[in-house]
């Protein structure tokens, strides 16, 4: 296949070298183009063809940068998510297999039973985490509860600056009702908002 495609891409550029531009550049169509370029006041043009050419080579450039950093983002996205996800299925399924099980989950019991009892002492406790098996389990049931909230929050702070940009009379208040609730869910964004 590589070879192929090195073949093809050889036949290009033999094919494009082998073409008489002289034929074209100094022809009568050419000739009339530049007459109908002098008229709308171009009068280099090479100078003009270099400048659009830069730009089209720099267009190009900027499209291949930005597409080539977008699958590196899709792809470093996707590795990540994939390697949560074999994380925790391994640790899911290998609960009997580890000779060090037994001491993990006494470890854990302690932790569980000291973060229950300061939960408890400080009056932080949720429901949804104590009712978790695993660590995982509870990390999600807490992000859970964390995300529930932060919407709670931010759907309250949207809706405080909707009504006060509403009765002060500023123009696009709804747009900028919805801005500050989609900043809320960003880092530094609540601060942005807020300003």
């Amino acid at each position: 296949l590589l070879s192929s495609l090195s073949f093809v891409a050889a036949w290009v550029v033999h094919s494009v070298e082998a073409v008489d531009w002289n034929r074209y550049l100094n022809g009568q169509r050419m000739a009339a183009f530049h007459e109908t370029l002098a008229n709308f006041g171009v009068s280099d043009f090479d100078a003009m063809v270099k400048s659009a050419g830069s730009y089209v080579i720099q267009a190009a450039g900027m499209s291949i940068i930005g597409s080539f950093v977008s699958v590196l983002w899709s792809f470093l996205l996707m590795v990540l998510f994939l390697g949560f996800f074999l994380i925790d299925s391994a640790s899911y399924r290998s609960l009997g297999k580890e000779p060090w099980r037994r001491q993990q989950r006494r470890l854990m019991s302690k932790i569980v039973r000291i973060s229950r009892d300061s939960s408890a002492l400080l009056g932080t406790g949720d429901s949804l985490v104590q009712c978790a098996p695993t660590l995982m389990a509870k990390m999600r049931a807490q992000m859970k509860s964390f995300i529930v909230a932060k919407f709670y929050l931010s759907l309250l702070k949207a809706v405080l600056i909707g009504c006060m940009f509403f009765l002060l009379k500023v123009d696009l208040w709804v747009i900028w009702t919805i801005l500050a609730f989609v900043l809320n869910f960003m880092p530094l964004g609540s601060s942005i908002s807020t300003l």
